[in-house]
Protein backbone atom coordinates (compact mmCIF):
# COMPACT_ATOMS: atom_id res chain seq x y z
CA UNK A 1 0.00 0.00 0.00
CA UNK A 2 1.75 3.14 -0.93
CA UNK A 3 0.66 6.14 1.03
CA UNK A 4 1.37 10.04 0.83
CA UNK A 5 3.51 11.07 3.65
CA UNK A 6 3.15 13.90 5.56
CA UNK A 7 5.97 16.31 3.70
CA UNK A 8 4.31 15.59 0.28
CA UNK A 9 6.36 12.40 -0.77
CA UNK A 10 5.25 9.11 -1.47
CA UNK A 11 6.43 6.22 0.44
CA UNK A 12 5.25 2.47 1.47
CA UNK A 13 2.72 1.50 4.54
CA UNK A 14 3.92 -1.72 6.57
CA UNK A 15 1.20 -2.94 8.17
CA UNK A 16 3.65 -3.50 11.89
CA UNK A 17 2.29 -6.85 13.22
CA UNK A 18 4.33 -6.27 16.19
CA UNK A 19 2.30 -3.20 17.30
CA UNK A 20 -0.93 -4.67 16.84
CA UNK A 21 -0.21 -7.67 18.94
CA UNK A 22 1.46 -4.87 22.03
CA UNK A 23 -1.98 -2.62 21.72
CA UNK A 24 -4.26 -6.01 22.28
CA UNK A 25 -1.81 -7.58 24.80
CA UNK A 26 -2.11 -4.01 26.59
CA UNK A 27 -6.20 -4.10 26.25
CA UNK A 28 -6.07 -7.59 27.07
CA UNK A 29 -4.40 -6.39 30.61
CA UNK A 30 -6.37 -3.37 31.45
CA UNK A 31 -9.83 -2.96 32.42
CA UNK A 32 -10.21 -0.78 28.97
CA UNK A 33 -12.49 -2.04 26.25
CA UNK A 34 -10.77 -0.62 23.13
CA UNK A 35 -7.34 1.25 22.26
CA UNK A 36 -6.85 3.75 19.79
CA UNK A 37 -3.22 4.58 18.13
CA UNK A 38 -2.91 7.03 15.07
CA UNK A 39 0.30 7.96 13.49
CA UNK A 40 -0.34 10.11 10.67
CA UNK A 41 -2.87 9.06 8.66
CA UNK A 42 -2.83 5.90 9.58
CA UNK A 43 -5.58 4.68 12.84
CA UNK A 44 -4.94 0.89 14.27
CA UNK A 45 -8.40 0.17 16.37
CA UNK A 46 -8.33 -2.75 18.95
CA UNK A 47 -11.67 -3.33 21.06
CA UNK A 48 -12.77 -5.91 23.39
CA UNK A 49 -15.81 -6.93 24.99
CA UNK A 50 -15.78 -6.13 28.58
CA UNK A 51 -18.68 -9.01 31.10
CA UNK A 52 -20.48 -6.83 33.49
CA UNK A 53 -18.64 -6.59 36.52
CA UNK A 54 -20.74 -7.97 39.54
CA UNK A 55 -20.13 -7.62 43.08
CA UNK A 56 -19.55 -10.52 45.59
CA UNK A 57 -22.87 -11.41 47.41
CA UNK A 58 -23.37 -9.29 50.56
CA UNK A 59 -23.98 -11.79 53.56
CA UNK A 60 -27.77 -11.82 54.33
CA UNK A 61 -29.33 -11.19 57.58
CA UNK A 62 -31.69 -14.03 58.64
CA UNK A 63 -33.87 -11.58 60.86
CA UNK A 64 -34.98 -7.74 60.78
CA UNK A 65 -33.54 -7.43 64.67
CA UNK A 66 -29.97 -8.76 66.03
CA UNK A 67 -30.06 -9.74 69.53
CA UNK A 68 -27.46 -7.99 72.01
CA UNK A 69 -26.18 -10.11 74.04
CA UNK A 70 -27.30 -10.52 78.35
CA UNK A 71 -25.20 -8.29 80.39
CA UNK A 72 -24.57 -7.81 84.14
CA UNK A 73 -27.09 -4.93 83.94
CA UNK A 74 -30.32 -6.87 82.57
CA UNK A 75 -31.67 -9.52 79.65
CA UNK A 76 -30.69 -9.17 76.17
CA UNK A 77 -32.70 -6.55 74.28
CA UNK A 78 -33.58 -6.38 70.38
CA UNK A 79 -31.36 -3.20 68.60
CA UNK A 80 -33.07 -2.60 65.28
CA UNK A 81 -30.75 -3.51 62.18
CA UNK A 82 -30.84 -1.32 58.75
CA UNK A 83 -32.11 -2.58 55.47
CA UNK A 84 -29.67 -4.60 53.71
CA UNK A 85 -27.69 -2.03 51.24
CA UNK A 86 -25.67 -2.48 48.96
CA UNK A 87 -23.42 -0.55 46.41
CA UNK A 88 -23.38 -0.65 42.44
CA UNK A 89 -19.59 0.74 40.93
CA UNK A 90 -18.23 1.38 38.01
CA UNK A 91 -16.62 -1.85 35.42
CA UNK A 92 -14.70 0.49 33.38
CA UNK A 93 -12.96 3.92 33.56
CA UNK A 94 -14.51 6.66 31.50
CA UNK A 95 -16.52 9.79 31.56
CA UNK A 96 -20.15 8.88 33.39
CA UNK A 97 -23.55 10.26 31.87
CA UNK A 98 -26.62 10.21 33.68
CA UNK A 99 -28.95 10.31 30.52
CA UNK A 100 -28.89 9.21 27.15
CA UNK A 101 -28.45 12.44 25.84
CA UNK A 102 -28.05 16.04 27.25
CA UNK A 103 -31.20 17.52 28.78
CA UNK A 104 -33.04 13.91 29.01
CA UNK A 105 -34.44 12.90 32.04
CA UNK A 106 -31.74 10.45 33.95
CA UNK A 107 -31.76 6.98 33.92
CA UNK A 108 -32.44 6.52 37.86
CA UNK A 109 -33.39 9.25 40.69
CA UNK A 110 -33.06 8.72 43.93
CA UNK A 111 -36.51 6.60 44.70
CA UNK A 112 -36.55 4.82 42.07
CA UNK A 113 -37.05 0.95 41.59
CA UNK A 114 -34.31 -0.51 39.82
CA UNK A 115 -34.09 -3.95 38.39
CA UNK A 116 -31.09 -5.86 37.37
CA UNK A 117 -30.15 -5.60 34.05
CA UNK A 118 -31.82 -2.08 33.75
CA UNK A 119 -29.50 0.62 32.20
CA UNK A 120 -28.08 3.32 34.90
CA UNK A 121 -25.65 4.99 33.50
CA UNK A 122 -23.48 5.28 30.09
CA UNK A 123 -19.93 4.94 30.84
CA UNK A 124 -17.73 6.77 27.60
CA UNK A 125 -14.53 5.15 27.44
CA UNK A 126 -11.94 6.02 24.33
CA UNK A 127 -14.78 7.42 22.56
CA UNK A 128 -16.89 4.41 23.43
CA UNK A 129 -20.45 4.60 24.83
CA UNK A 130 -20.53 1.53 27.49
CA UNK A 131 -23.96 0.98 28.96
CA UNK A 132 -23.78 0.08 32.63
CA UNK A 133 -26.60 -2.09 33.58
CA UNK A 134 -27.10 -2.72 37.45
CA UNK A 135 -26.36 -6.28 38.97
CA UNK A 136 -28.82 -6.21 41.54
CA UNK A 137 -32.50 -5.20 42.29
CA UNK A 138 -33.22 -2.34 44.23
CA UNK A 139 -34.95 0.81 45.51
CA UNK A 140 -31.80 3.68 44.66
CA UNK A 141 -30.72 5.32 48.03
CA UNK A 142 -28.30 7.63 47.41
CA UNK A 143 -26.14 8.31 43.82
CA UNK A 144 -22.67 9.25 44.68
CA UNK A 145 -21.59 10.58 41.01
CA UNK A 146 -22.44 13.79 38.87
CA UNK A 147 -23.47 13.97 35.29
CA UNK A 148 -20.04 14.09 32.94
CA UNK A 149 -17.53 13.36 35.66
CA UNK A 150 -14.92 11.16 35.25
CA UNK A 151 -15.15 7.99 37.03
CA UNK A 152 -12.30 5.33 38.79
CA UNK A 153 -12.83 1.68 37.90
CA UNK A 154 -14.83 -0.05 41.10
CA UNK A 155 -15.50 3.37 42.21
CA UNK A 156 -19.33 3.71 43.67
CA UNK A 157 -21.83 5.12 41.90
CA UNK A 158 -25.23 4.40 43.77
CA UNK A 159 -26.52 2.85 46.60
CA UNK A 160 -29.41 0.29 46.54
CA UNK A 161 -31.55 -0.99 49.42
CA UNK A 162 -33.00 -3.76 48.84
CA UNK A 163 -36.66 -4.37 49.15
Amino acid sequence: MVKKLINGEQGEFIFNQKAVKYLAETLNNSSLSQIEYTCGEVTIKVSKNIPQQQMPPMPVLAAAQQVVPTSAHGPAVAAPVAAEESTITAPIVGKIYVSAKPGDEPFVKVGDRIKEGQVIFIIEAMKVMNNVKADKSGVVQEIFIKDAQPVEYGQKLLSLVKE
